[in-house]
């Protein structure tokens, strides 16, 4: 896979760039849709001239539906998204990073996705999408998740969807996200997380912490 990318790149450079492009376009689409033409040119940073030429050529594909209430994919956009994620991985050079970092922190499994989370909000969405992806992987039925607060956790419940063979989950609070607005606060994460994933949850309170403690005397 990797010769015949840069095999590509030499003989046929535009070809990489325009896929690049689209694909950008319907990543960003699947994670935000339904989206508008104006929201969608400014997160991308490109013209509104460029960006109705690509959705226009999208939706001749059958890969985009757009509407009043904005632009989506496709069930065949949807496909294709799933098709191409591993080449664009290569393309966008995150499996090299994802190879260094494991190199250099010595850890099993290292993940990146591509973007700035402090220049472009929706690349928390494409990280919490990535962590719902690695927990599926590793958790299985009965197992308690522990859920921490902040915005990053909140994109994890966001991202998060049901899964047939781990319909026994617990999540439960943990220390984290505290001072954060309500929507970021763990309990409030955790019991989103638990809901899209139809498993079950505990919230802790001031007065669950104090018996804990006074259990431990």
């Amino acid at each position: 896979m990797q010769s015949l990318i840069e095999a590509q790149k030499k003989l046929l450079p535009d070809l990489l760039e325009v896929m690049q492009k689209r694909y950008q376009i319907l990543h960003y689409i699947s994670l935000m849709q339904p989206v508008g033409r104006r929201v969608l040119a400014n997160s991308l940073g490109m013209s509104e001239r460029v960006l109705r030429s690509e959705v226009q050529f999208l939706k001749e594909q059958n890969l985009l539906a757009v509407g009043s209430i904005g632009t989506s994919l496709t069930p065949e956009g949807k496909e294709l998204l799933r098709t191409l994620e591993d080449v664009m991985r290569e393309v966008l050079g995150l499996k090299d990073l994802e190879a260094a970092l494991k190199q250099k922190l010595h850890i099993e499994k290292a993940i990146v996705v591509a973007g700035d989370s402090d220049l472009s909000p929706w690349v928390k969405k494409e990280m919490g999408r990535a962590c719902v992806i690695c927990m599926k992987e590793r958790l299985k039925n009965g197992d308690i998740v522990a859920v921490t607060g902040g915005t990053t956790m909140a994109a994890v419940a966001e991202m998060m969807t049901p899964d047939a063979k781990l319909n026994d989950l617990l999540f439960v609070p943990a220390r984290g996200g505290l001072g954060e607005n309500v929507e970021n606060q763990a309990n409030t994460i955790c019991a989103k997380m638990a809901e899209k994933a139809l498993g079950n949850y505990r919230f802790f309170t001031f007065l669950t912490i104090s018996a804990a403690r006074r259990m431990n005397r």
